[in-house]
């Protein structure tokens, strides 16, 4: 009878009958105080939930009964009811599931971990508790730790988890909860203590051959990344088992940017350059996409411009760069990449930036000039190109190629003419993007002007055709040149606001 009511208030809880699941707890508390519940139990043949007795059933309703009040508002009431709880002691796995639901909606997350340890401290104190019980509960208290950051206690259960059954996860638990403890610590000597007392862990299993997993693995990296021990942790990424880890951590360059990581921090630019180098010569279209290795091979480069001849090191560099432009791709029908032109000029501008460099050299000129040409011609159709070559301006005017670029846009420009596609509509947009930003209009007269807003009004009624998603970013930037204008003129303003229909 009592596990009938029981499994109609789960019912009723689910289906969001909170103030009859209250109803329905009074009663069975009511109906079963008087029965001695905890001496008694419950006929097998009563349908419900298996392998309650009173006691547990009992918990389990008041659990329900706070979940139900709470969720109407009662949150004073459900405090008390779950307070009064705590004295129970409960270790009933599904009566505390029902107890953590409640206290993860009411935010009260420490009191997770009391009514743990009350289960913890009441099976210890049993001595015919069955193991997995156990261990299930410790297991739970843990997460109750964590959920709490209380890492000195976590690590403390790990340790306790690991000697009473053994198993290897608990002894990695340690380890990640001496990493925790040392990333929440203030002090420097404390947080060295925790990582050697991880690393000691974790080196033994490494040792034993006894990693299977990839966050045990990146764990020990990590660890040894802390203490700087960088040659230690090349020895262990060069050891890496592809076949063993790289499918479960994802990132198909996770070895490889180890390897840039570390020989960063060793200071052995030339192993960083080679490592670098023979990634681009992989003949992949990811590889020479990934921006985050160019990165990396210019500052290595550059660091080691400090000490070596600097011409023949940029010349070297670009040539290498310009190798791959031409470099044949595994897969023939992947797109030719524009990093390696995109790099070359980025190449020159780290080296004016990091150097200084008032005046570049002639040869660095035509390479810079030949690559934008590259750059503008392949790219210059597609949206936000401004945006991108934005950056290189400046460097553009320091190498007086600001005329250049503006004849190389004036001449797609025209060759955009009339619009038959959205790519020659961002073609335009290039053009007067660069015409403003380098001062072209800032002399014109006021006829020009007019003519130019008119020129501009034109190509907006071009675009028309080609949807919505073109017409809001050409509208704004015709907009902007407006705005540019205005003040020259009342005049031209209205021209423009009445061109558009406002």
């Amino acid at each position: 009878m009592y596990r009938k009511r029981l499994k109609n208030v789960y019912e009723l809880l689910e289906s969001g009958n909170n103030k009859k699941v209250i109803q329905e707890v009074d009663k069975l508390v009511t109906s079963t105080a008087n029965l001695s519940l905890g001496k008694k139990k419950l006929p097998s043949t009563e349908a419900g939930l298996p392998g309650y007795d009173e006691q547990a059933t009992l918990v389990i309703a008041k659990a329900l009964k706070a979940l139900a009040l709470v969720r109407v508002g009662r949150k004073t009431d459900s405090d008390s009811l779950i307070d009064e709880l705590l004295c129970s002691s409960t270790a009933d796995e599904n009566a505390l599931s029902i107890i953590m639901q409640y206290c993860k909606e009411t935010h009260q997350l420490t009191k997770i971990a009391v009514f743990y340890e009350n289960a913890a401290n009441k099976l210890e104190a049993e001595k015919a508790v069955k193991q997995q019980d156990y261990e299930e509960i410790l297991v739970s208290l843990f997460n109750a730790y964590v959920r709490n950051r209380d890492f000195k206690k976590q690590q403390q259960l790990a340790l306790k988890l690991y000697k009473h059954t053994g198993r290897l996860m608990f002894s990695y638990w340690n380890a990640a909860s001496y990493v925790l403890m040392a990333n929440a610590e203030q002090k420097a000597e404390q947080r060295t203590l925790y990582f050697k007392l991880a690393e000691k862990i974790l080196e033994k299993a490494y040792g034993e051959k006894k990693m299977e997993y990839n966050g045990e693995f990146q764990l020990y990296l990590e660890v040894l990344e802390s203490l700087g021990k960088y040659a230690e942790a090349l020895k262990v990424i060069d050891e890496f088992d592809h076949q063993k880890h790289l499918a479960k951590i994802g990132h198909p360059n996770f070895k490889f940017m180890k390897q840039l990581l570390y020989f960063k921090n060793l200071n052995n630019l030339e192993q960083l350059r080679k490592s670098c180098e023979e990634y681009f010569m992989q003949r992949k279209s990811a590889n020479l996409d990934d921006w985050t290795v160019y990165t990396q091979y210019f500052d290595c480069v550059i660091n080691k411009l400090k000490s070596e001849d600097q011409m023949a090191l940029v010349e070297d560099v670009l040539q290498f760069l310009k190798n791959l432009e031409t470099l044949e791709l595994l897969d023939a029908s992947s797109p030719r990449s524009t990093a390696p032109f995109v790099a070359q000029i980025e190449f020159i501008h780290q080296i004016v930036l990091v150097h200084q460099i008032q005046e570049l050299s002639e040869s660095l000129v035509t390479c810079l000039k030949l690559n934008l040409e590259k750059y503008i011609r392949q790219c210059c159709c597609q949206p936000g190109f401004f945006y991108d070559i934005t950056k290189f301006l400046n460097l553009i005017e320091k190498a007086n190629l600001k005329e250049f670029v503006l004849n190389l846009c004036k001449l797609l420009y025209d060759e955009s003419l009339p619009f038959k596609s959205i790519k020659a509509i961002y073609t335009a947009i290039t053009y007067w993007q660069l015409n403003r930003f380098f001062g072209q209009q800032q002399n014109l007269t006021q006829d020009q002007l007019k003519d130019l807003v008119l020129l501009l009004e034109d190509h907006y009624h071009q675009s028309l055709p080609f949807g919505k998603g073109i017409l809001i970013f050409y509208l704004n930037e015709f907009c902007k040149q407006v705005l540019s204008f205005f003040f020259y003129g009342v005049s031209i303003a209205t021209l423009c606001v009445n061109s558009l229909g406002y």
